[in-house]
């Protein structure tokens, strides 16, 4: 992540502790229920306010919430200790570097926070060191999808909201760094995740001028980016869709 995420997420950190759009925690342990954990290390990587933390702590002896933005790791280190989860560490640490010991860990994940990663190879590669054999990674982000002209348009959408984004990678993309660095993909699902229009926007402080833009560019979506988003008016408000993958792989 750049200096631009912790710019952006510092000030907002308490907002995604209370967002629906970001806790979530029956869809989170719908896919911790398909990786069947039941003890050992996780490290949750750019954890934002916690919310995959907290549910890994639940199934998890050790859970390191890693983050570069001081502001989320003090939410999580004081919402771990309200839940009684002792078994909550903080970091403050970039994806590409956590500063793990070879082959010392059990689970790596990251989710919805890959997509501001400055690089993501790096990343991938550092989180498979990481891993013990046997070993588990997963990835729960926003994604792109395989039409390069589609994935322009989702890419300038989100950034125009947050100019910390970087890029929502594809399915493809996400297997072909897991097998670069000695990871074998087991599975992935696609959903599709709601959003309200205000809540979204607000919740990052979006000037009127560029929520208005983001709005004009919803609205007047065509082809394969209308598809996309899928936008609707839901009781006189707008409501689109990102797509969200979530990757499982493993260290053979």
């Amino acid at each position: 992540m750049s200096a631009d995420a912790r710019e952006q997420f510092g000030p907002v950190a308490q907002r995604y502790l209370t967002s629906r759009a970001h806790a979530q925690p029956d869809e989170i342990n719908k896919v911790l229920d398909r990786l069947a954990l039941v003890e050992g290390t996780a490290v949750d990587v750019g954890t934002g306010a916690g919310h995959l933390a907290y549910a890994l702590a639940e199934r998890m002896d050790q859970v390191l919430a890693v983050d570069i933005t001081p502001q989320m790791l003090e939410v999580v280190a004081a919402q771990a200790a309200e839940r009684g989860l002792s078994n909550v560490t903080t970091r403050l640490a970039p994806a590409e570097d956590m500063g793990l010991v070879d082959e010392s860990v059990s689970l790596v994940a990251t989710r919805l926070a890959a997509h501001h990663f400055l690089d993501v190879d790096s990343f991938v590669a550092d989180a498979s060191r990481s891993l013990e054999h046997g070993g588990l990674f997963l990835v729960i982000d926003t994604m792109s999808p395989e039409d390069d002209e589609v994935a322009r348009q989702v890419d300038a959408f989100e950034r125009l909201r947050d100019p910390s984004h970087v890029w929502n990678l594809k399915p493809s993309e996400w297997t072909d760094k897991a097998r670069a660095n000695g990871l074998e993909p087991l599975w992935h699902d696609v959903r599709r995740k709601s959003l309200d229009f205000d809540d979204w926007t607000e919740r990052m402080r979006v000037s009127a001028a560029d929520t208005a833009r983001l709005r004009t560019m919803a609205e007047k979506a065509t082809d394969g980016f209308r598809d996309y988003l899928a936008p609707r008016m839901v009781d006189g408000r707008l409501w689109f869709d990102l797509l969200e993958i979530s990757f499982a792989a493993t260290k053979p």
